[in-house]
C-alpha cells in the first residue's frame, strides 16, 4: 500500500512538473512569436528579460562612506558579527527548551533574566543595522525585515510578561503570545 501512495506521489509530482515546464515554454514561445527572425529584437528581449529578472545588492551602491555609519555597518557587515549572532541565536534555541511546565520558580526566573538578555542582544542587533544602513537599505532585505518583525515581537512578549496589572492577565492567557516567544526561533 505505501509503496502505491509512493509511486503515485511520483508521478503526481512529475505530472505536475512537466505542466509547469509546458506553461513555461508557452509563455516564452508567446513572447517571442513576432521576434522570429529578427536576431537584434530576439537579443534585446533577452537583455529586458535579464534585467527584469535582476535585483542589484543595495550595499554595492549604497555602503556609508563617512562617520558613525561606516564604523557600525563595518561592524554589522563582519563575519564574526554574523557568528555571534548565529550563536546567541543557538544558546536562545537552547534556553527556550529548557522551559517546561512543572519548572521551579528559580529555574523560571533564571530563564526570565536570560531571556531579557537575549532580547536585548537581539534589540541591539537590530538598532546596529538600522543605524549602519539607514531605514531604506535595512528594510531593503528580507531577512532584515523578518528579523525586525521578531524582534518586535519580542518586545511585544517582554511587555505583556511583565505588566503586572488586570489587562496583562487577560493578555497572557491567550496562546499567541507563547508563540511570539517561539517565533524568534525561526530566525
Amino acid at each position: 500500500m505505501i509503496y502505491i501512495l509512493v509511486v503515485s506521489y511520483f508521478f503526481l509530482n512529475l505530472f505536475v512538473g512537466v505542466m509547469f515546464s509546458r506553461f513555461n515554454e508557452a509563455i516564452n514561445k508567446e513572447k517571442t512569436k513576432g521576434l522570429k527572425g529578427k536576431e537584434g529584437a530576439e537579443k534585446y528581449l533577452d537583455f529586458l528579460m535579464q534585467i527584469e529578472t535582476s535585483k542589484p545588492e543595495y550595499s554595492t551602491f549604497k555602503k556609508p562612506e563617512v562617520g558613525l555609519r561606516k564604523y557600525l555597518y563595518m561592524i554589522t557587515t563582519n563575519k564574526y558579527f554574523d557568528n555571534f549572532i548565529m550563536m546567541i541565536i543557538i544558546f536562545n534555541l537552547i534556553t527556550m527548551a529548557m522551559n517546561y511546565e512543572a519548572s521551579s520558580d528559580a529555574i523560571n526566573k533564571i530563564l526570565e533574566t536570560v531571556n531579557l538578555v537575549f532580547t536585548s542582544i537581539f534589540i541591539a542587533e537590530c538598532t546596529l543595522k538600522l543605524c549602519a544602513n539607514g531605514v531604506n537599505g535595512y528594510f531593503y532585505y528580507g531577512w532584515n525585515k523578518f528579523d525586525f518583525f521578531v524582534v518586535a515581537s519580542s518586545i511585544v512578549d517582554l511587555l505583556v510578561t511583565n505588566l503586572t496589572d488586570a489587562k496583562s492577565a487577560f493578555l497572557k492567557s491567550f496562546q499567541i503570545i507563547r508563540v511570539l516567544r517561539v517565533l524568534r526561533v525561526t530566525r
